[in-house]
């Protein structure tokens, strides 16, 4: 396996995507799950405990690291 592929398996940190435009909380996620989430436009990485149930759902979740939502 070469440092590419090992780059896409390692997580990284980036902000949280919640409806909260004030959050600057941190997830962490691989590129490959992070692309594979963002395949479909209006679903979004958030912190676990972040999902604004009135606007979304959530489709998964990854216990401790984050939960997936996709917004209505």
């Amino acid at each position: 396996m070469g440092v590419a592929e090992d780059a896409k398996r390692e997580p990284q940190a980036v902000v949280c995507e919640c409806s909260d435009p004030s959050c600057r909380e941190l997830v962490e996620i691989t590129p490959d799950e992070r692309d594979f989430v963002r395949r479909v436009p209006n679903r979004r990485v958030v912190r676990v405990g972040h999902a604004d149930y009135e606007n979304e759902r959530v489709l998964m979740e990854e216990p401790g690291r984050f939960q997936v939502v996709e917004r209505f």
